[in-house]
């Protein structure tokens, strides 16, 4: 590929390259991310190049201009000698899964592929603003309440990433973008999660980035990254951690113009306190265990999830304390715990052997860069690290009790210091495992009910999605501890590796306690935390235990596993809501089941035609919202619209070619009664689409792909639908 590309720029007359860089004299290496487009060129058939954004270690970022849909797009190209066959691997399945993601936090990519056969390229939402980097060297430390506001966004966007199984890998103010919004509130935009590794595809397959090697940037790299380890969400956290320092304090907690010495800090120096930079009563004290958290050696001693620093972040916020690192429930009532304690998980020994292990190559590396000038890494601008890392204090915290919105409330007086699943999993079986005991007793409280959970104080034996049932805002905590929640809330669980090897776990629900159950595997977590540990089909006869589950979700599960093993689905006596993303099952396979009969919604993106699953649902007079996510025929829509009781519909890749099929679609769709919903994926559409759609009896809600209509048409066709009938314009897919 790299060959090939330096043949097509020498070659170009200058139409797309910028005439008279002359590389004869550099190496390939040396020409490393110097692509050098010209202004008009055109990329992939369809980006018109407007100018140069910025140059990165991955590449150029050039604003574009869609040339059939007249939109501004921010086009990424990657050197191709940074592109192995391998690589190119990598970068697809890692393009594919950032395509997927839809959050305000994040900046989209809609489009990849390989200019004329050897510049990979992708396409992102242009966004117009500065990054955290850009500001930092402008204006300095940011006050924290500004702090506070952009990174509650930022955790909300990564958490999204983490929650499909994407880690960033490099997480660092260049790669944080910021809006001025109207309202005065900034906007926080992550960038470049297209060059970070999809953890959560084929363990055969992670072996194009295995253990091993070093992605990102050494000043905001987690020990585990810079020691070549296997990275989980916590890698990322302590990223932010970094990176939220130097928002903070003008630098990041290490600093120095080695590669090789920033990285031996991040393993063994302690980090300075917030104190010791910006001096003493600057921030608060609850900002300075926040930071001391993030930035624990240990992953286990860190924050485990987003959301768990988002909520210390709020209280930070409002002025409230925050609950120090691994303080256990013997030690909450002592003063100091502090920062430098060791870790309980780790033995000197281990750490030893670490040390060793990094030692040796770190001064072998510092040697030959002392040599080598040439391999000097220079950081401009940056004071030199301090010595004198101080101890951050964990205060005196009373069991208090945090509730929010949602209705759900942690008693902090329950929580112990963490503890990963590993470890339970690697011993004996934990005693809680034994316990048969119901988790929930309804209490009143306040004149209020309550149903309160106790699950383990050990470790997390799963997590709680718990949904308001007016707006399904949600919030997602760990099955933990004391956990109390309102009644009407709607409370999805998903069992961790710990529930599935000691199925103890899974029987001590009773009814009432959970609307529904989501089955994953590692493809959709950033961890091994949610191993299934046995067969779809075990799996599902141990939650079709849990009396009352009417939703489940089976989400990328079987790719080696028989689509025979949905065979339990028909245990499920209460189930309403079926969501399968699986693409070892076979439509076949489930068009055989009865319970499709009993099912309200169906979502499903599965191998083979639809055919088979409409034929047993056309005389279902239950189903009532339909996503189908694969390939669509007209005759497939000719069967849906004669559905009797449908009244949502989700087609997210019907793909025609043009927008006359476009009309023959809605003409068929027009013919179901009772449809009051439709969102279309990809599918051209124009303003003469209104009287077709004018035909849909009761259609009040049409949703419209962003990628694939102009906001034009979708304005002219909208002043032409009738006022009962609403547009909305985007690109999000929604499970029901």
């Amino acid at each position: 590929m790299s060959a090939k590309f330096w043949k097509l720029k020498k070659a170009d007359n200058g139409t797309t390259f910028i005439s008279g860089t002359d590389h004869t004299n550099r190496s390939e290496q040396s020409a490393a991310g110097s692509i050098d487009l010209v202004p008009g060129a055109l990329i992939g058939g369809v980006y018109r190049i407007v100018t140069l954004i910025g140059r990165g270690g991955m590449g150029e970022v050039y604003l574009a201009r869609h040339e059939t849909l007249g939109k501004k797009c921010a086009l990424k190209v990657i050197p191709p000698e940074q592109v192995s066959e391998m690589g190119w691997q990598r970068f697809q399945l890692e393009a594919k899964a950032v395509a997927k993601l839809e959050h305000i936090n994040l900046v989209r990519v809609t489009d990849l592929g390989i200019h004329e056969g050897c510049l990979p390229f992708y396409a992102m939402d242009y966004i117009d603003g500065n990054t955290l980097a850009e500001i930092l060297s402008q204006s300095g430390p940011m006050p924290v309440a500004r702090v506070l506001e952009i990174f509650m966004q930022v955790c909300d966007g990564v958490d999204c990433a983490h929650q499909s199984g994407l880690l960033h890998r490099d997480l660092k103010p260049a790669n944080i973008m910021v809006l001025e919004q109207k309202s005065g509130h900034p906007l926080a935009k992550i960038l470049d999660f297209g060059l970070a590794k999809l953890t959560g595809q084929d363990r055969d397959k992670q072996s194009l980035t295995a253990v091993g090697d070093v992605f990102g940037s050494p000043f905001y790299m987690s020990p585990e990254q810079c020691n070549g380890d296997k990275l989980d969400r916590r890698s990322d956290i302590y990223s932010l951690g970094c990176t939220m320092f130097e928002c903070l304090t003008g630098q990041p907690p290490f600093t120095g113009h080695l590669a090789a010495a920033v990285i031996f800090s991040q393993l063994e120096a302690d980090p300075p306190s917030l104190e010791s930079i910006v001096g003493s009563n600057k921030l608060p004290v609850s900002m300075e265990i926040v930071i001391a958290k993030l930035l624990r050696k240990n992953p286990v001693e860190r924050y485990q999830t987003l959301p768990e620093l988002r909520g210390d972040l709020e209280r930070v916020a409002r002025g409230e304390e925050v609950q120090p690192f691994y303080v256990s429930r013997s030690k909450r009532t002592e003063i100091d715990v502090p920062a430098n304690a060791p870790a309980r998980s780790y033995d000197h020994g281990k750490r030893s052997e670490r040390n060793n292990k990094i030692l040796l190559p770190l001064f072998a590396i510092a040697f030959l860069i002392l040599i080598s000038s040439a391999s000097f890494w220079y950081v401009n601008s940056r004071p030199k690290q301090r010595t004198n890392a101080e101890t951050v204090s964990a205060y005196k915290m009373p069991d208090v009790t945090i509730g929010n919105d949602l209705g759900y409330e942690r008693s902090i007086g329950t929580i112990e210091e963490e503890r990963p699943d590993s470890l339970a999993l690697s011993s004996a079986p934990p005693t809680s495992a034994k316990d048969t005991k119901p988790y929930s007793r309804v209490l009143e409280q306040g004149g209020h009910k309550k149903r309160i959970f106790y699950f383990p104080d050990e470790f997390p034996v799963g997590d709680l999605e718990i949904y308001d049932r007016e707006d399904m805002r949600h919030k997602i905590i760990a099955a933990k501890g004391e956990v109390a929640l309102n009644p009407d809330v709607l409370v999805d669980f998903t069992p961790r590796e710990i529930a599935w090897k000691y199925p103890n776990y899974l029987r001590r629900f009773r009814s009432g306690d959970l609307y529904g159950v989501k089955i994953v595997d590692d493809a959709y977590t950033s961890g091994s935390d949610k191993k299934l540990n046995g067969s779809i089909a075990r799996a599902l006869d141990l939650i079709s235990e849990i009396p009352g589950v009417q939703s489940l979700h089976l989400l990328d599960v079987g790719r080696s596993q028989s689509s025979e093993e949905l065979a339990p689905l028909e245990k499920f006596p209460s189930l309403k809501h079926l969501h399968i993303t699986w693409s070892g099952a076979e439509a076949k396979k489930l068009s055989e089941l009865s319970m499709l009969q009993k099912l309200e919604s169906l979502d499903i993106w599965i191998n083979g035609d639809f055919t088979e699953i409409l034929q047993s649902l056309k005389t279902s007079t239950q189903i009532s919202a339909l996503a189908l996510r694969s390939d669509t025929t007209l005759s497939e829509i000719a069967m849906i619209a004669n559905l009797p009781n449908l009244r949502e519909l989700e087609l997210i890749r019907v793909n025609p070619a043009n927008q006359n099929v476009t009309i023959e679609i809605l003409n068929l769709l027009s013919k179901a009664a009772r449809l009051e919903s439709l969102k279309l994926d990809c599918m051209p559409i124009g303003v003469d689409a209104a009287s077709t759609l004018s035909q849909f009896k009761n259609l009040k809600h049409l949703k419209l792909d962003s990628q694939c209509v102009l906001p034009q048409i979708a304005r002219r066709l909208e002043r032409a639908l009738p006022s009962r009938i609403t547009i909305e314009f985007g690109t999000e897919h929604t499970s029901f």
